[in-house]
């Protein structure tokens, strides 16, 4: 079992952003010392306890990270932060500059700095397209995707950075984050992060006139792509359990975290429209060669060896976490 070190002082970079504020919030007031970085300071006003020392700056800035990690005795850096846009809006220079480049500035600063452990949060893309599905921690990662060539690269230098200077680090992969609570969900709950059921809420709440619904005809349960969608809270319980183990006795430790289901884009819509009362307007999609139709995780061996189990195992229960923030404002 592992011991919680309370005296542990965590960095999370990308600490104003939905999956990094909700894991600030949940650390600090689970009592860790918790520091947090993004470059958007005025979100941060809206989404980090004001008890967390806070600083504006970029996770690529050396002198900046130096500076933070010396002044408050850092001993692990939780990396959430990263700008990755859907493929009509993104920039691949600056994907690969800030997936890449600025995580390998980092990376060199807080060794530089004595730093011991790192976090990093991978997601399922490092995968690809995989014919055997769930995908296993073993599975090979064949990314075939900008972000998924960002973040093998990353992890793939975390295990040099390991061999040649000691660092310790874990990798969390994860699904589709999603689910609200009640802790700083007003405002993300207006200002909905990206994935297919923020898209599925927009349309419900008259905010986009149809839902793209992606086509596989690979050999999905509807003929639409299957996901894994994963609660917030859920993500952070884990990420706590991680963060434990790699205090303890970790040195290289790689988990698959999700919430052990999947779900086709058609039965996202079909429980939604259950749980709103209204129909979803959508309008279907070929999917794309860099897209995969089947992407979720067998959690198996992560619930055992971190002694965690996710709380929200349906979508279901994680759409019920959202209705106090939509019930009652969708467009009939």
């Amino acid at each position: 079992m592992f011991t919680v070190r309370f005296d542990v002082k965590i960095f999370v970079a990308g600490a104003a952003g939905f999956i990094g504020s909700h894991l600030v919030r949940c650390l600090h007031r689970f009592g860790y010392k918790i520091v947090g970085m993004d470059v958007d300071a005025a979100r941060s006003k809206l989404t980090i306890d004001s008890g967390v020392p806070f600083y504006c700056c970029d996770f690529g800035s050396q002198i900046s990270v130096s500076e933070i990690v010396k002044k408050h005795g850092i001993d692990t850096v939780v990396q959430c932060a990263g700008k990755f846009g859907s493929d009509e809006r993104m920039d691949v220079m600056a994907t690969y500059t800030n997936g890449v480049v600025c995580n390998l500035f980092l990376i060199d600063t807080l060794i530089k700095s004595g730093v011991k452990n790192f976090v990093y949060i991978s997601s399922a893309n490092v995968f690809g397209h995989v014919d055997k599905m769930p995908i296993g921690i073993n599975t090979p990662r064949n990314p075939s995707n900008v972000i998924g060539n960002c973040q093998l690269f990353v992890e793939n230098m975390l295990e040099s950075f390991r061999e040649h200077d000691g660092l310790s680090y874990a990798i969390v992969r994860i699904p589709e984050i999603t689910g609200l609570n009640s802790i700083n969900d007003e405002y993300f709950a207006k200002n909905m992060h990206g994935n297919f059921i923020s898209d599925v809420l927009r349309q419900i709440t008259g905010k986009i006139d149809e839902v793209e619904v992606t086509i596989s005809p690979d050999d999905t349960v509807d003929g639409t792509i299957e996901r894994d969608y994963m609660h917030i809270d859920d993500f952070c319980s884990a990420c706590e359990k991680v963060l434990q183990k790699l205090n303890t006795d970790g040195e290289r430790i790689v988990y698959n975290v999700g919430s052990g289901k999947k779900y086709s884009e058609n039965e996202v819509i079909r429980i939604m429209e259950g749980a709103f009362g209204v129909h979803v307007k959508t309008r279907e999609v070929p999917i794309k060669d860099n897209v995969a139709p089947r992407a979720y995780f067998d959690i198996f061996n992560t619930c055992y060896d971190l002694d965690w189990s996710p709380k929200y195992v349906t979508l279901e229960k994680i759409i019920e976490t959202m209705m106090p923030y939509y019930a009652g404002k969708q467009k009939i």
